[in-house]
């Protein structure tokens, strides 16, 4: 009865164990320069990457213009995270902005300093 008990308890820590709920301990940190110019583009840029499968976190400092992350690197790699930001209208590091996308993105988002004068 004891082995029965002891095998049984065993066998359910190991089934609760991190392992075996494949969760990945290779969480990285990145910061990657954009084009970010106003609280839209913040807005936006984070709400693209927070999409991505893997992003642990995302914030970007509109003072700097700098996007700090934190993403599982076994699902996600700082490339795919550029490539979601150029996707979206924004410049990512050396990743051009997607011109398609740049062009639908509003005004204050395209030049800089049109948000000051409080116009889209």
């Amino acid at each position: 009865m004891k082995f029965t008990i002891l095998l049984f308890v065993g066998l359910l820590g190991f089934s609760f164990s991190p392992a075996s709920n494949n969760v990945s301990e290779r969480i990285e940190k990145a910061t990657i320069k954009t084009s970010a110019i106003c609280e839209m583009c913040k807005m936006r840029i984070e709400e693209v990457v927070k999409e991505l499968d893997g992003l642990v976190s995302a914030n970007l400092d509109l003072v700097s213009r700098k996007l700090r992350v934190r993403y599982d690197a076994d699902v996600l790699t700082v490339e795919d995270i550029r490539q979601a930001i150029s996707n979206a209208g924004y410049k990512a590091d050396e990743v051009l902005a997607d011109k398609e996308a740049f062009d639908q993105l509003p005004g204050c988002c395209r030049m800089e300093g049109a948000c000051s004068s409080g116009e889209e």
